[in-house]
């Protein structure tokens, strides 16, 4: 965890990766890394990929 824990009644915000970390540590083992993973793929991106990009949504 980066820094240091804030309390939950603080006014600045509560840092996403706090958040997924403490997170991942009330989940069983398998799905806390399918979060872990997730979150450091998708905080490790500067671009965006588009989802079913050849499919419109009018089907």
């Amino acid at each position: 965890m980066r820094g240091a824990r804030r309390h939950p009644h603080q006014t600045a915000p509560y840092p996403v990766d706090d958040a997924v970390t403490d997170l991942a540590h009330a989940l069983p083992p398998v799905e806390a890394g399918v979060l872990l993973a997730e979150h450091a793929r998708w905080s490790s991106t500067d671009t965006w990929r588009l989802i079913n990009a050849a499919d419109s949504c009018g089907t």
